[in-house]
């Protein structure tokens, strides 16, 4: 079990670690092909909206409601 956390913590680090060390040919890319890559990341920021922030809101709606139908409501 302990190995398995080492390992889940140790993959990132070395994605992070090779995507720092090829920062300079990554920003040569991204300059060439910025409206590619904006449109890129701004569909998977959407998804991660529709496919995980969406259904943690519909999770949290049943507490807010029973949480704000205790506030009185006025006209």
């Amino acid at each position: 079990m302990v190995n398995d956390v080492v390992l889940v913590a140790f993959v990132p680090t070395i994605v992070f670690a090779f995507v720092h060390l090829q920062s300079h040919r990554i920003y040569r890319y991204s300059e060439r092909h910025r409206g590619k890559m904006l449109s890129f990341f701004g569909g998977i920021s959407a998804a991660y909206v529709f496919l995980d922030l969406l259904p943690r809101l519909e999770i949290t709606r049943i507490h807010l409601k029973t949480l704000l139908e205790e506030i009185p409501h006025f006209p």
